[in-house]
């Protein structure tokens, strides 16, 4: 489609059965999740945007239709990496090939920052990742107001945490809480 004109410029008829979770589209390629939650399976998918035709696909562990809150997922490419969770696992992908470079068993919200995941879980554990490796590098327990998955997001210093009626920040060099603000109506 042209963007300023909204013109159709090429069609394809698409392999996949369902829709896409999860988008990203770099250096000419566009990478993402189809789930198939009848059949309990999902894949990392990554497409040729000059011909439409596969790179490649691969298979992802979880247990995809437990994983009700999982509705949106960000996948991140980074020094020719994606990065995502997948609801069971945080992976990190070689955007190239399609090749597991690591995995962890993950249940929890992730952001990436720098060479750093950052992911909390609904039980207020904080930990950060070596983006390369996927080592842990630390962990530490914080304030959370209900066992909902909050979310995340990330400036240079600060990761933000919103869970149900509470926004949270925290300072990554310090490991340290700096502030909480609880919104009511």
């Amino acid at each position: 489609m042209d963007l300023e004109t909204g013109k159709i410029k090429k069609t394809w008829r698409s392999e996949f059965r369902v829709l896409p979770r999860g988008l990203e589209i770099s250096d000419g390629k566009m990478y993402f999740i189809e789930i198939r939650e009848n059949e309990g399976k999902g894949y990392l998918n990554c497409v040729d945007l000059d011909t439409f035709s596969l790179k490649w696909k691969i298979n992802l562990e979880g247990c995809w239709w437990e994983y009700s809150w999982l509705r949106c997922i960000i996948l991140i490419k980074h020094n020719e990496r994606i990065y995502f969770n997948s609801g069971a696992y945080f992976y990190s992908i070689e955007a190239g090939t399609g090749r597991t470079v690591w995995k962890r068993k993950i249940e929890s919200s992730s952001v990436l920052n720098k060479e750093t995941v950052y992911c909390c879980n609904n039980m207020g554990l904080l930990f950060a990742l070596d983006a390369a490796t996927g080592i842990e590098l630390w962990r530490i327990h914080i304030t959370l107001q209900s066992y909902n998955l909050p979310s995340l997001v990330s400036s240079e210093q600060v990761l933000f945490i919103a869970e149900n009626k509470v926004l949270l920040a925290f300072d990554f060099a310090r490991r340290k809480e700096l502030w909480w603000f609880s919104i009511q109506r």
